[in-house]
């Protein structure tokens, strides 16, 4: 039977400086763990710590009024362009302004359509959130 009070035998044999190595090895592997396990865990906490906060529904600006004929439309970028006769809301003077839009306003809504739209001020630009035609039964040549 072996006694755990006295040191093994390859303990007696050990001098001061192969102790001393001995705990080097001992703190460097520690170390090593400690690095190698907090690095995915730091990581992680500066992702949570950096990520973009979602904005709440009622973030969005105050909706803004406006109409104009249907430019063109891009579905890769979302946007349409509507020559318009101005937003006074915004400030905006009559003119050519390509805006972003909500997928629903793609839908209904073609070149050469004369619309009324609505605008929000949402993640710091101003999509159209919706639109309808100012003039019922129009039929555009562009179609």
């Amino acid at each position: 039977m072996i006694k755990l009070t006295t040191p093994a035998s390859w303990a007696e044999d050990r001098t001061p400086a192969e102790w001393a190595r001995h705990h080097m090895r001992v703190v460097a592997v520690l170390i090593g763990l400690a690095l190698l396990t907090s690095y995915p865990v730091g990581v992680f906490a500066l992702a949570l710590l950096t990520a973009p906060k979602p904005q709440p529904a009622e973030a969005a600006g105050p909706v803004m009024h406006g109409s104009g004929v249907v430019l063109s439309m891009n579905d890769t970028l979302g946007a349409i362009s509507i020559q318009h006769f101005g937003v006074p809301s915004l400030g905006m003077p009559a003119g050519t302004t390509a805006f972003r839009a909500a997928p629903q306003v793609f839908k209904r809504t073609e070149v050469g359509d004369q619309i009324d739209f609505s605008l929000t001020r949402q993640g710091g630009v101003y999509v159209i959130t919706s639109a309808d035609n100012s003039v019922t039964g129009l039929v555009s040549t562009n179609r």
